[in-house]
């Protein structure tokens, strides 16, 4: 089984904010309810006053604002499917497993189009909360180990391929 980093590696650049963009666009209020609110958590966690977890669920919030974010989903993938890195699709295989720190609401759609496991965030965006750890570094080996899953033979994540291609 390969495992692949999903934001940042076979998609680019990070599909929530990519998403939480389409949102806006097309449900203005988010420009002034949630954004300004989010650039002050990033803010408070990069001065490291915010722990990842509370950035990452306030940011999370912008799904309780959108009550058809299960068809703008689907929609955003529709368009935004074709930034899956093309050296991904070449060599994907159909026991991959996508893992991402992203909730699974905006994971699951394009796993199933890949045809692919994942492994993302439980998030209920109706009641703001995590059902699970956010699956973040750490999490997610825990998680791989914790429901069994089998040998991984690769592991691709983008810093490991920016490190190969320098040395």
């Amino acid at each position: 089984m390969n495992v692949y980093d999903f934001d940042g590696t076979i998609y680019y650049p990070d599909c929530t904010i990519s998403f939480a963009i389409w949102c806006a666009n097309r449900h203005p209020k988010l420009w002034f309810t949630f954004f300004p609110k989010a650039v002050k958590n990033l803010i408070l966690y990069k001065a490291g006053k915010m722990p990842r977890y509370q950035m990452e669920r306030q940011f999370f919030s912008f799904l309780s604002m959108v009550d058809d974010y299960d068809v703008q989903v689907e929609k955003f993938w529709d368009k935004h499917e074709k930034r899956i890195s093309a050296w991904y699709l070449a060599q994907k295989k159909p026991d991959d497993l996508i893992i991402s720190a992203s909730p699974a609401c905006i994971i699951e759609p394009i796993a199933r189009r890949l045809g692919v496991q994942y492994m993302a965030t439980e998030y209920d965006p109706e009641y703001n909360v995590f059902l699970n750890n956010l699956m973040y570094a750490k999490e997610k080996s825990r998680y791989m180990i914790d429901h069994g899953f089998p040998v991984i033979d690769n592991f691709y994540r983008i810093w490991l391929l920016k490190k190969r291609k320098k040395s």
